[in-house]
């Protein structure tokens, strides 16, 4: 018995992406290096514009080609990658001062200029079912930019009840995103646990123009609530593109341990 299935061949853009795509991860284009323009690779390849263009959008849509229109495409140039590193529990004897669950880029931290601005609104429903207030209760709205250099690589959204942080350093725009969590302990919230989910999807057109246009990149959305002894102190939310961040979680393995509490779920 004969298998009649058979794959359809690769439309000729594919098979031109296949190609150059093949020659810019073995380097024979190097980043920031000018491609065959159109009419050269539609020569060499015997095509019209119209595939050679398609397979160019394609390459871009993957991140590998920088095209602009009026310039030559480009091999793009592959951005620094920065790791947020993640401690899924606070280790119950460490300092407050030294807790944060956000992690720190690997980059040195004088390379990350946060930009924070603070304002203050109604809840709404979504936000008042995360942090158990009335959908009518204040909050206090914290959100800072990342840029270590001209554009922003970090945009994050931290939402809190206004009781926790009124006539505290928290609503001030000097105290630096770190600060947050140790100042809510110094006010006598206790910390136990975090929780946190990572999704993807394709950047919204503010996101775009807030991190730096970058056509056909994915990003990664973190949603991370902290939770107290007594109540939901925050939700965090935050964006960064794909191809700039690498999360790295660490947790402590509890299995060997009969003594050691119940691991809080992540």
């Amino acid at each position: 018995m004969t298998d009649s299935t058979t794959t359809a061949p690769a439309h000729p853009y594919q098979r031109l992406a296949d190609e150059l795509r093949e020659q810019i991860l073995k380097g024979h284009f190097e980043p920031g290096q000018v491609l065959p323009n159109g009419r050269e690779l539609a020569a060499e390849h015997g095509l019209s514009r119209a595939p050679v263009l398609r397979a160019m959008q394609l390459l871009r849509d993957e991140g590998l080609v920088h095209l602009e229109h009026g310039c030559p495409a480009r091999v793009k140039l592959q951005p620094e990658i920065h790791r947020l590193a993640r401690t899924a529990i606070p280790t119950p004897c460490q300092d407050p001062g030294t807790r944060n669950p956000l992690g720190e880029s690997e980059q040195p931290e004088s390379h990350v200029s946060p930009t924070v601005r603070i304002r203050f609104q109604l809840a709404g429903e979504r936000f008042a079912e995360i942090l158990g207030i009335d959908p009518d209760a204040e909050i206090t709205v914290r959100e800072h930019l990342q840029r270590p250099g001209k554009h922003a690589i970090l945009h994050t959204t931290s939402r809190l009840p206004r009781d926790l942080t009124q006539n505290t350093p928290i609503e001030r725009t000097n105290s630096t995103p770190d600060q947050l969590y140790p100042q809510l302990e110094a006010a006598g919230h206790t910390i136990t646990h975090y929780t946190e989910e990572v999704g993807a999807r394709m950047p919204t057109p503010d996101e775009l123009a807030r991190l730096g246009t970058t056509n056909g990149i994915p990003v990664l959305t973190t949603t991370r609530i902290t939770h107290s002894t007594t109540r939901i102190l925050e939700v965090n939310e935050s964006t960064m593109f794909a191809d700039r961040f690498r999360l790295t979680y660490t947790w402590p393995n509890h299995t060997n341990h009969q003594t050691t509490e119940p691991r809080p779920h992540i």
